[in-house]
């Protein structure tokens, strides 16, 4: 047996008495409050835990405006070949038009059948090229000029992408390969994407 204090009046009474002499409080009363206290912090703690795992997966699913790029020209590219491929890296390319808008091409890295691909894609999930694929062969005409110069970049691309891997700086086909906050900086760089979030 020990003594506590009446939760009503202060005074010291055994644990075991029913109700204290003094003031008449309930020992029952004195088990509800213990309840109610233990739910509340219960309670509490599985709150704070819900909201936790909450801003976790959040923060896990949250892509920047570049991973978000990547994972459009992703979802395109499924279009076009098929939902059984595998992206194995992505770089976006930024730069700087002659009018001033900065512009950006994605540059992916996938593996079908177990062969390594590449696509290229604008910023507006348009269709570059495989680099591949050559145009050269087709002719000058004002339709396929763009074809042209989508083939030549996206060649431009890839070689970048394979000099950066390989730590080979080939002024022809170099890019400043930078972080995504890093890119405001440039008019012309690239940024690896990690794909871990690409769906």
């Amino acid at each position: 047996m020990s003594l506590i204090k009446c939760p009503e009046c202060g005074k010291e009474i055994s644990d075991k008495a029913p109700r204290c002499p003094n003031c008449g409080y309930e020992a029952s009363k004195r088990k509800k409050t213990k309840i109610i206290v233990f739910a509340g912090i219960l309670s509490g703690i599985t709150l704070f835990f819900l909201c936790f795992v909450l801003v976790i997966i959040i923060l896990l699913n949250h892509k920047t405006p570049m991973e978000k790029m990547v994972q459009n020209s992703y979802k395109e590219l499924k279009k076009i070949e098929g939902p059984f491929i595998s992206l194995e890296t992505a770089s976006v390319y930024k730069y700087t038009t002659s009018e001033g808008e900065e512009k950006y091409d994605i540059l992916l890295v996938y593996e079908k059948n177990n062969t390594e691909m590449y696509a290229a894609f604008n910023n507006d999930g348009r269709f570059l090229g495989d680099g591949n694929t050559h145009n050269s062969s087709m002719g000058y005409s004002e339709k396929n000029a763009q074809a042209l110069l989508d083939d030549f970049n996206v060649i431009s691309m890839k070689m970048a992408l394979i000099n950066y891997f390989l730590g080979i700086d080939d002024s022809e086909y170099s890019e400043n390969f930078v972080t995504e906050k890093e890119a405001v900086k440039y008019d012309e760089c690239a940024v690896l994407i990690s794909v871990k979030k690409i769906k």
